[in-house]
């Protein structure tokens, strides 16, 4: 995986490619990119983070499987929930402890996973995308 190309992408609400990208787009973008596979998109007219949250929540939740933190693997996905219990964010395990996420204000970019971790309300990981 090439991370710096991924990290030169700056932040855009609704966006998709790489003139600009929200955390659902990075998440599309690097399961096309990273694993040749098509996820549904969903573009959300305003910044209402209920839905989103809703839809990310259930596109993972049918198509993935519980992902243990102590076993996370290259593209498993953290549902991280903001104060009101809401999922607000998505991210993308890279291995090495580490997560690739996009930031309102700031783009793309690579965090420790023990930052993130205590907000996060899931680890899943898709369906199919690895070989064990």
């Amino acid at each position: 995986m090439n991370v710096s190309f991924y990290l030169k992408i700056p932040y855009k609400y609704n966006g998709r490619d790489e003139t600009g990208i929200d955390c659902w787009g990075l998440v599309l973008l690097f399961y096309k990119r990273e694993f040749r596979v098509k996820l549904s998109d969903y573009k959300h007219g305003t910044k209402s983070y209920n839905e989103l949250g809703n839809f990310i929540s259930r596109q993972v939740a049918s198509n993935g499987e519980f992902a243990p933190v102590k076993f996370l693997k290259f593209g498993d996905l953290l549902l991280i929930k903001n104060n009101s219990e809401v999922v607000n964010h998505i991210a993308v395990y890279i291995g090495e402890n580490r997560i690739l996420h996009a930031l309102d204000g700031v783009g793309v970019v690579v965090s420790k996973l023990h930052l993130w971790k205590s907000k996060a309300s899931m680890f899943l990981r898709y369906r199919g995308i690895h070989a064990d």
